[in-house]
């Protein structure tokens, strides 16, 4: 018998602002986003009113919005927060007797929101670093691209914003600077992380899948993309049954294999989950992932 669920894992990592194509000019990544705190919005400056810092709600992720923050010479702290508006609340209700315990449904109380996630990110000039917790890197660059670009028109709506990871990637006292292969391996899909009114009814779609672990909703799409759909999935839940999936990724020129610089690779793959991660060189060096810098 389990007696105890696997500790919810986090992650610090370093990241640098990339930003090739000189959208910031000579603005750095800090004071961009103390500028368009200043900005008006909904009545008034963005800082002051966190409601006025919602990106509003994503049927598939929920609202994200900038919370906490701390403005300072040197540094812009900031605690960024998911939650589902109107959600349910699955708990266990330990009362009365029998083999079991029920698991039931409740609202949150009026003026709370179920929460999602959080992530820390404190930003000095370019440079970053973040403690993310069921929120993911790539959100806090989409949030901030949102930020200043659209709730802000701080730097030109074609921006895109890149954290960027400075990696070296070492296999015992050897380094890998060169790819062939990626395995990605993302959290397998369980029943006990959904929410079990939505797995029973089948009436919420992809909204059911574990909005609680960024590595599963990956799983998710993989089983998407290659057809399954939404419903299978939820029987396979119902019958407790783990859905595992590896995407393996080949750089090829023509017939040959294309070995890609791990510069490149940081770059495209900077926002998964290094345990998902395994990292195939040529002669077949392999190790586990580890895109979050140092």
């Amino acid at each position: 018998m389990r007696v105890a669920r696997d500790r919810r894992r986090v992650s610090i990592q370093y990241r640098r602002l990339d930003d090739p194509q000189t959208y910031f000019g000579q603005m750095s990544l800090q004071a961009a986003i103390t500028q368009a705190l200043s900005v008006e919005r909904n009545g008034g400056p963005m800082r002051d009113l966190a409601e006025r810092r919602s990106q509003g709600e994503d049927p598939t992720y929920g609202t994200v919005l900038l919370n906490e923050l701390v403005e300072a010479e040197d540094y812009f702290f900031g605690e960024l927060v998911r939650f589902e508006q109107g959600a349910q609340l699955t708990m266990l209700s330990m009362t009365g007797g029998g083999r079991s315990y029920n698991l039931v449904q409740a609202r949150a109380p009026d003026g709370h929101e179920p929460l999602k996630g959080t992530l820390y990110f404190m930003v000095f000039g370019n440079h970053v670093t973040l403690l993310q917790n069921d929120i993911g890197a790539g959100r806090l660059e989409k949030y901030l691209r949102w930020l200043l670009t659209v709730a802000a028109p701080i730097v030109t709506p074609s921006a895109n914003i890149v954290l960027a990871a400075e990696i070296e990637v070492v296999d015992g006292t050897s380094t890998l600077p060169l790819i062939e292969k990626i395995a990605i391996s993302p959290t397998p899909l369980r029943s006990a992380d959904f929410d079990q009114a939505v797995i029973a009814t089948g009436t919420d779609g992809p909204r059911g899948v574990s909005r609680q672990s960024v590595s599963a909703q990956r799983t998710l799409s993989v089983l998407q993309a290659a057809g399954v759909d939404d419903a299978d999935i939820h029987r396979f839940l119902e019958q407790k049954t783990e859905i595992r999936v590896t995407v393996e990724i080949d750089f090829k020129d023509g017939r040959k294999n294309k070995p890609i610089g791990m510069e490149t690779i940081g770059r495209v793959f900077r926002n998964i989950d290094p345990d998902d991660l395994v990292l195939r060189g040529p002669k077949g060096a392999q190790i586990k992932g580890d895109l979050t810098g140092r």
